[in-house]
């Protein structure tokens, strides 16, 4: 009987010492994630985005850029200068009111694709597109989570339905072979931050949200640009920004950093509250910067230089009232022309571009400017160019496509 006690007690020494042992191992992997995590948000120098850290060090367009190109676009079909852009190795793409049309890089309309309606084949909305540049492809938002496929020629290939899945499609966007669809967070309903699907509309990966079922009456706060072969998105509910790659995983680019300044995930009064939130409109990426158009108590771009995060600001001029002016953005010394809102990124043969619209009313607007007329520009020749531009077009013309080019 002493024998057995005494085994019994050894054995629940033994186990006791095997209890504490998982302990501190599970212990010891909570500290190596935590150093890993820590090691790699060193390593890749995370940027937190917060607005009440910003400090007013302003640049011009000439501190980033070294070249112009404007590229009137023909005016067969109307399109809008609030537009978004898609630009491929030939092409243009835009949605105008007639529906989706493509332009070749002289601004020449080359034709439309599909066309605006309900019947077989048509979309009743297009405001969001996404290329496919492998196969050739172009594939449209339409309403009700309902995709439409095109063929470059504008022939409809087929309807890809996600009505089956809860949430609402904000976004598409290609990335490889693969298309991707992000959802609106705000609405309470939506399952997923994104789904990953092939050519055909087979759902092939998806990412859960991780943020808690909310509503919100406030919309439109987030987006996606693309870079370097990668697509990032981010809301403004979420604290990270993402990017997910062409082998379809995913990781952390850099950081809203949370506060007070961060809308609150309920409803609330524009009216009253408008003044005390950040509200991000636009994020773009380039091998240099990140670039930022953002509010919060004024409407400015943030520029951030991702070697060493030093960041430089530029916030928009107010017309003496509470309304946000939209006259504002970065101020074109190179040629003269209107101040440059950047709205898309686009590369080349290893330069890189940054493309906005110009309504021309603004630009005729714009050489009749005392700001023009005394002032002096980096290139003289360019200058000269802009004016014969603004003489040669019409205030009811469709938008100029702006071109920049940035530095090495």
């Amino acid at each position: 009987m002493e024998t057995m006690k005494h085994n019994l007690d050894f054995n629940s020494t033994l186990f006791d010492m095997h209890k504490c042992l998982i302990k501190f191992q599970y212990l010891l992997l909570i500290d190596i994630i935590i150093f890993s995590f820590s090691c790699t948000s060193q390593d890749n120098n995370f940027y937190n985005f917060n607005p009440n850290t910003i400090v007013n060090k302003e640049f011009t367009l000439s501190d980033i850029a070294d070249n112009i190109f404007y590229i009137p676009l023909d005016n067969t079909f109307l399109v809008s200068s609030n537009n978004q852009i898609k630009l491929t190795d030939n092409n243009i793409f835009l949605y105008g009111q007639d529906g989706i049309v493509s332009y070749n890089r002289n601004g020449t309309f080359i034709k439309k694709i599909g066309s605006i309606g309900r019947g077989p084949g048509e979309y009743i909305s297009a405001r969001y597109i996404a290329i496919d540049k492998n196969n050739r492809t172009i594939f449209v938002k339409d309403r009700d989570n309902i995709i439409k496929v095109y063929s470059k020629g504008g022939v409809f290939l087929r309807a890809i339905s996600l009505k089956d899945n809860p949430g609402t499609i904000e976004r598409i966007e290609c990335v490889g072979n693969y298309l991707i669809a992000f959802y609106y967070l705000q609405f309470g309903n939506a399952k997923y931050n994104w789904v990953i699907l092939d050519t055909l509309g087979n759902i092939i990966k998806n990412k859960e949200r991780t943020t808690p079922l909310f509503n919100s009456n406030y919309t439109g706060q987030s987006g996606i640009y693309k870079f370097n072969n990668s697509i990032s998105y981010w809301n403004i509910y979420n604290d990270t920004v993402f990017s997910i790659f062409p082998d379809l995983s995913y990781r952390a680019s850099f950081l809203l950093e949370p506060g007070d300044h961060r809308l609150p995930r309920n409803d609330y009064d524009p009216s009253k509250e408008f003044f005390l939130y950040m509200k991000i409109y636009n994020i773009l990426e380039t091998k240099r910067f990140l670039i930022i158009r953002f509010f919060f108590k004024k409407l400015g771009y943030l520029l951030i230089d991702k070697k060493n995060n030093e960041s430089y600001s530029i916030f928009f001029k107010y017309d003496g009232t509470e309304k946000i002016s939209i006259v504002g953005g970065i101020f074109n010394d190179l040629d003269g022309g209107p101040i440059f809102q950047p709205k898309s990124y686009f590369s080349e043969n290893g330069q890189e571009f940054l493309i906005s619209l110009l309504n021309p009313y603004d630009i005729k607007a714009n050489i009749k400017s005392d700001l023009f007329r005394k002032s002096s520009f980096m290139y003289p020749e360019k200058r000269k160019e802009f004016e014969e531009l603004a003489n040669r077009i019409s205030e009811t013309d469709n938008p100029i496509l702006m071109m920049v080019r940035l530095k090495d």
